[in-house]
């Protein structure tokens, strides 16, 4: 993972982007050789064409000897020049459609290869990117990949080859004339360098504020009630009209400096093919030298090469707005491809749980044990940002099938602990133990299998209610997703819907109630059916008498299961084996409802109203 972080990161410049894009090509090696080949013989036939130009003039349009028109000469060079042009259209489509077959196929694994890279990154990362933003990187940013990599560099070669390729013809042709011609070339780069740097800062912060505007505006439209019901309408409008305003300088700016290149490098071409022409004509009609000499036919031939050598000058400075474009949209897309995985552990200490006979098991490969639930936090401390913290040395123990309940102002760290016991972070200092294993020493992945999560904020995928449920144990059958209905009380409103189990939702699905929502997301920990569940604030976005609906199952569903529960209803956790209140990341009382009561602190201050949770 370091080392793949690593070589992402060099891709945080032109050269080091550049690499990366085209490392993507390697694998379609075969089809991109033909479309060099392709591009160097379309090429070749093109000016081979021109070329027939000179024995035209020279033979038969204006024969330098004084000699009567060869019609045999014309036919012949004319069908030449056909030919050439045809086998020149043919290998264009061809490398045309191969070039999209190639630019597709890396398109396709660099948005695999950054969806994986999604699924490797650890919470911590998507705290601080929001949605939008990461969307952009999938959509507006691979797009420009997408376009760059179809059209741009295609075009960049063809142009280069052609450029070469002219160079020798015009050469071949008088080379006077083409020394006059190199002069201006010097010019030329240093003009598009100058335009091309400052383009290229505008486009960076163009695609930065691009990224900053989807994150606003999908945020916005997923908060919408909230909008609406604060009436905040003019302000999320002002917000936007700043961030599309400067969205539109850096656009302006970018493409001001990009477009500048296209009439400067028309205009220094025009002045090379005059002065071309001026010094030709001399040497055609005026000055005879023994050494220099130019006939009609090269000066024609040599005028339609200076006004071809404008062509790939202009494709090249064209594409290089779109290179520019597209290389600051990969370089946001390898910044996260450089982002550190979760750390990995050593294969020698992995612990890695597996069901065995329906029953969850921890093995190190030699031996193997069951999953009980015995749960540890040793002296843990823990902050989010260094030197501020969130938990200060909370111990606890929670003995298999126990049921362990934390109260406590928001921001006391009930949630965190969740986070650590999951290892969604990892702690500062102290030991967290299951079943005795560190679980520093226990493979991610599996461990988290051996426990389930159910959370305030519901999300359901798109598919339909059975694919919902089935989300927990893919493998679970058809009857073991309905039994878990069943027991999460979601069977009797699922069997009321068009389809029943075959109902077909969406992630934001708005005919389902916040309840029904909940419940299902209950019904998919219950077909996974861990040794270790996780309930925050599970029935804070359902109604009082939907909760009391569902204790029976909750209660089913945590027999024999260790559970730990955060809730502000201190009605969920009366039956609780342990109490445990937190504030300011300390746990201040612990105990069972009735024996929080007799201490008269905290709790009983809770319960009696002389408190009230903020």
């Amino acid at each position: 993972d370091l080392m793949e972080s690593k070589r992402y990161a060099k891709a945080r410049d032109v050269r080091g982007t550049l690499f990366q894009v085209l490392r993507y090509l390697r694998f379609d090696m075969g089809r991109l050789l033909f479309v060099i080949f392709a591009a160097i013989v379309n090429v070749g036939c093109n000016l081979t064409g021109t070329s027939l130009l000179r024995p035209l003039i020279d033979r038969v349009i204006a024969p330098i000897d004084g000699s009567a028109p060869r019609l045999d000469i014309l036919l012949y060079t004319v069908l030449a020049m056909i030919g050439c042009y045809t086998v020149s259209f043919v290998l264009g489509i061809f490398q045309t459609r191969m070039m999209i077959t190639v630019s597709q196929n890396a398109v396709e694994r660099m948005r695999n290869d950054l969806f994986e890279k999604l699924q490797k990154l650890p919470v911590s990362f998507f705290d601080t990117k929001t949605h939008g933003e990461i969307m952009s990187r999938f959509t507006n940013d691979l797009d420009l990949v997408n376009d760059m990599l179809n059209n741009s560099f295609l075009e960049v070669f063809t142009s280069l080859t052609i450029f070469v390729g002219l160079l020798f013809f015009m050469f071949f042709t008088s080379w006077l004339l083409t020394l006059v011609a190199l002069f201006f070339i010097p010019i030329l780069l240093t003009v598009v360098r100058i335009f091309t740097k400052k383009a290229r800062s505008s486009f960076e912060k163009t695609q930065q504020t691009l990224g900053e505007m989807n994150g606003f505006i999908e945020e916005t439209l997923s908060g919408q009630k909230i909008v609406k019901c604060f009436s905040k309408e003019n302000d999320m409008e002002k917000i936007f009209d700043d961030i599309n305003k400067r969205q539109a300088d850096h656009s302006y700016r970018s493409s001001f400096f990009s477009s500048l290149n296209i009439p400067v490098v028309n205009n220094i071409n025009n002045l090379n093919y005059v002065i071309c022409i001026v010094v030709g004509a001399i040497f055609a009609f005026g000055v005879k030298n023994p050494i220099i000499t130019i006939t009609v036919g090269q000066l024609g031939t040599f005028i339609a090469f200076t006004r071809q050598f404008n062509r790939p000058m202009n494709r090249i400075t064209n594409q290089l707005n779109v290179i520019q474009a597209s290389l600051a949209g990969a370089e946001r897309m390898f910044e996260i491809m450089a982002e550190p995985n979760e750390p990995a552990l050593d294969t020698s200490k992995w612990w890695s749980n597996k069901a065995i006979d329906g029953q969850y098991s921890w093995t190190d490969g030699q031996s193997v044990r069951p999953v009980s639930g015995e749960v540890r936090f040793e002296d843990v401390s823990f902050s989010y940002v260094p030197g501020q913290p969130i938990l200060k040395h909370v111990s606890l123990h929670a003995k298999p099938g126990q049921k362990i309940a934390f109260v406590g102002s928001t921001g006391a760290g009930k949630t965190t602990v969740t986070n650590l016991l999951t290892r969604f972070y990892d702690i500062d200092s102290g030991r967290i133990t299951i079943d005795g294993i560190d679980l520093r020493e226990i493979d991610r992945k599996s461990m988290r299998k051996s426990m389930t999560l159910v959370l305030q904020d519901t999300h359901l995928f798109s598919g339909t209610i059975i694919d919902n449920i089935r989300y927990g144990r893919l493998k679970a059958t058809d009857e073991e997703c309905v039994e878990a209905a069943r027991i999460a009380k979601a069977d009797s409103f699922i069997r009321k819907l068009p389809q029943g189990y075959q109902t077909v939702i969406s992630g934001a699905n708005d005919s389902l109630s916040q309840g029904q929502r909940q419940l299902l997301t209950i019904a998919r920990c219950a077909v996974a059916n861990p040794p270790i569940l996780i309930l925050d604030e599970a029935t804070s976005s359902i109604d009082t008498r939907t909760e009391k609906y569902i204790e029976a199952g909750l209660d089913e569903l945590m027999k024999s299961k260790t559970t730990f529960v955060i809730a502000h209803r201190l009605s969920t956790i009366r039956n609780a084996d342990a109490i445990l209140v937190l504030e300011h990341g300390e746990i201040i009382e612990r105990g069972n409802h009735e024996q929080l009561l007799e201490q008269k602190g905290r709790y009983y201050a809770l319960c009696t109203g002389k408190f009230e949770l903020k």
